[in-house]
């Protein structure tokens, strides 16, 4: 449908378009070419051949109007940026950005129903939270310059340190186990394999990232080090993994 419907009456226009199951975005300088995109989509011949359905009432734009009906206008940061389906996407360069998910998004998700152990439970639950926040499109180097593919690996980097705050100071509150106390460099190896594993992410997937940014294994473990440390704060049960982090870090 795209193709031969959407793509064909842009030709010669600068835009981007997105598509995230049902949900659609175009980017570009051109209003016509917009007004067009829309009435595109609601040409009665595309619901009849793909279901396809549009609701003005749902339907954010600039645009001030279409067909004699109102559209709510697409809202936008003061930094030029508009948020899409959990995208952050500079308006000036068409950067993706991972976005910054709130503490209480984080702690939210935390579930733990006792039957592993609460370091495997962790070890497991941040590798897994590596692979599902490196989304391909916040390691793509052509539509990502290299100052946003290093601010999306921080981030990787930083909300999986976030996570694993929490979940280590749920778990053991709960099982009263001393935690990082009894094995401290336990949790300093989990935090060495949490940037391997996102460094080999980025080396099998992502190579022109690493060529791009000039990254090695132990950058990318030197920057998990750093989101780590930060997200131990002054925890007192963290003490131990923030003195070890910090020797590997300054001495």
């Amino acid at each position: 449908m795209e193709m031969q419907y959407l793509v064909h009456n842009l030709q010669g226009v600068d835009y981007l378009l997105l598509r995230n199951l049902d949900d659609y975005l175009l980017l570009t300088r051109s209003e016509s070419s917009a007004r067009t995109f829309l009435q595109t989509l609601m040409l009665p011949e595309l619901s009849a051949r793909f279901s396809c359905v549009v609701k003005l009432e749902k339907t954010l734009t600039n645009i001030s109007q279409l067909a004699n009906q109102p559209c709510d206008k697409f809202p936008r940061s003061d930094e030029d940026q508009i948020q899409w389906c959990q995208l952050v996407i500079n308006l000036d360069c068409l950067s993706i950005n991972l976005p910054f998910y709130s503490v209480k998004d984080i702690h939210n998700g935390i579930s733990y129903d006792g039957t592993a152990k609460p370091f495997a439970y962790i070890q497991n639950s941040l590798l897994k939270n590596v692979c599902v926040f490196s989304n391909p499109i916040f390691l793509d180097s052509v539509i990502n310059d290299a100052v946003t593919l290093k601010r999306n690996i921080t981030q990787i980097l930083r909300l999986s340190a976030i996570k694993f705050t929490y979940l280590h100071l749920y778990l053991f509150s709960v099982s009263g186990q001393p935690g990082v106390a009894r094995n401290p460099k336990l949790w300093f190896d989990l935090v060495v394999s949490v940037g391997r594993k996102l460094y080999k992410i980025i080396k099998n997937h992502h190579q022109r990232v690493g060529d791009v940014l000039k990254l090695d294994e132990e950058e990318v473990i030197e920057l998990c080090f750093e989101q780590f440390l930060l997200a131990c704060g002054s925890w007192p049960k963290l003490k131990p993994l923030r003195e070890i982090l910090y020797f590997n870090l300054y001495t």
